[in-house]
């Protein structure tokens, strides 16, 4: 990533040290860095910074859904059993943490909006890539955990609607 806080980054060295246990983890783990990094931003008073910092997330997401599609198409097989239970808990676990990002971030979108700025094109370019990164992860979990595919289904319609709601909002 190019640009992250510290918390983001230490949340993406635990979260690579995590993936090898189970290669959902340090997706989701990225995904949420990037909504957080998303919400800081925008909360930023500097209007200044906020435009330097949202094509740098934009990248960093756009970078992640590469990663994504990879994992994705070099996955063979369902986990077994009990990693696919671990995987549903991991799921809802980040579905409830990125609901409430989003929820932050459509907030901090409502007023930033208001703000003289160029800044539309560039939050709907990060709404954008978050939503490509959302779909592929879910899309990538019932691969390896079918046996959660309903839950997951819900849950990402759930934050599809939300970042549909970002967009709009810009």
């Amino acid at each position: 990533m190019r640009f992250t806080t510290p918390l983001s980054a230490i949340t993406l060295m635990v979260a690579s040290v995590k993936a090898a246990e189970n290669p959902i983890i340090g997706l989701v783990d990225r995904i949420t860095s990037i909504s957080q990094d998303f919400d800081n931003a925008l909360e930023d008073p500097n209007p200044v910074r906020i435009i330097e910092t949202l094509p740098h997330l934009a990248y960093d997401g756009a970078n992640l859904v590469a990663t994504i599609v990879s994992d994705v198409t070099g996955w063979k097989n369902p986990l077994d059993n009990d990693d696919q239970l671990k995987t549903c808990a991991t799921l809802k676990k980040f579905a409830t943490t990125e609901e409430k990002l989003l929820t932050a971030i459509l907030n901090d979108v409502v007023k930033v909006a208001t703000l003289p700025l160029p800044i539309g094109g560039l939050i709907g370019l990060v709404a954008s890539a978050l939503k490509e990164a959302v779909d592929g992860i879910f899309g990538f979990s019932v691969k390896i955990a079918p046996v959660c595919s309903d839950a997951a289904n819900k849950d990402k319609a759930a934050l599809t609607d939300l970042i549909a709601n970002i967009k709009t909002a810009i």
